[in-house]
């Protein structure tokens, strides 16, 4: 399951997860338009099934450097001094907004049942939410986030999912203890 959400949120680039069915989102996720750290997060929200609002700044690239002027404007109104003038963030009607990528990784999760029945259960999806962002770094460092789309960086990008992500994978599945079914 895992692997699907990954291949899918890998190229979904996140469309997917704008999408309301209808009504007031339960939540308001904000961060840059770009996967991220807000990007867990996204799957977590629809893999629970919650409605939520997926905002994003726009970036683009001038003089080779990234240009954030919504981020900029709400950063200066105080819109994210939750979590110290960054981002994401989550925003929950009634409640608070709160900061830091992982802080809402585990809030959603906890809040929705996909935290595990236990202790146990809930550092095994914390190893896993770990191992995931291990691959995530790894296609990072293998296909540069940043610059302009290029073959060169298409080819990287190619080669990272038709070979290093079934690797990353397979050493994600091994990982795992058996389930009870699994004899």
């Amino acid at each position: 399951m895992l692997a699907v959400l990954l291949l899918a949120s890998a190229s979904a680039h996140g469309s997917v997860f704008a999408r309301l069915r209808g009504g007031k989102a339960a939540y308001k996720l904000t961060y840059f338009d770009a996967r991220g750290v807000a990007e867990l997060s996204r799957i977590a929200l629809v893999a629970a099934g919650v409605d939520f609002e997926d905002a994003r700044f726009p970036i683009s690239m001038e003089g080779g450097k990234p240009s954030v002027p919504e981020f900029t404007a709400a950063k200066a109104s105080g819109a994210l001094t939750v979590n110290m003038d960054r981002v994401p963030i989550l925003e929950i009607p009634g409640g608070p907004t709160i900061g830091q990528s992982r802080t809402i990784e585990r809030f959603v999760a906890r809040r929705h049942a996909l935290y595990g029945a236990d202790e146990m259960e809930a550092a095994l999806v914390d190893m896993v939410v770990e191992h995931s962002r291990d691959i995530k770094e790894a296609f990072g460092r293998a296909v540069p986030p940043f610059g302009p789309e290029s073959e060169e960086k298409a080819a990287k990008r190619d080669a990272w999912y038709a070979e290093a992500l079934g690797d990353w994978l397979q050493r994600l599945q091994r990982a795992l203890p058996p389930r009870d079914n699994d004899a």
